[in-house]
């Protein structure tokens, strides 16, 4: 039986790219929100995906998506406001609304939330990979 993950936008991206440090994760049945896919579509496109390629790979994840709760919004709203941590230049940077959404429903689901995002490197119920 496939391991179940939340996967995070930097995950989709990364397993689209065929990252190596990800191979091991292409056997689980990925959990992600439709914000997650739009926000990996965005990013495929404005690094110069073709748009027919993005909107194949975003729409094979739309039946992995759940529908969050409306108080898990509420939850990644305060995530976001409490949590900051410093970028590779030392900026201090917030995680994506799209990603503190995600980890939210992660938490709510019992499920690992798999990333390479450093924003949630040092956190609980995170699987960080790089």
């Amino acid at each position: 039986m496939p391991r179940r993950l939340f996967f995070d936008t930097y995950a989709m991206i990364a397993i689209a790219h065929k990252e190596a440090a990800f191979e091991p994760y292409l056997d689980a049945e990925p959990v992600t929100t439709w914000w997650n896919v739009t926000e990996f579509y965005f990013i495929s496109r404005r690094d110069g995906v073709p748009q027919a390629t993005a909107e194949l790979i975003a729409r094979r994840y739309r039946p992995c998506c759940v529908e969050p709760k409306d108080s898990t919004y509420f939850s990644a709203a305060e995530f976001r406001l409490r949590h900051r941590f410093r970028d590779s230049s030392g900026k201090f940077k917030r995680v994506s609304y799209a990603d503190a959404v995600g980890y939210q429903v992660s938490l709510s689901q019992g499920i690992p939330f798999l990333t390479g995002d450093r924003g949630f490197k040092s956190l609980a119920n995170v699987e960080f990979v790089r």
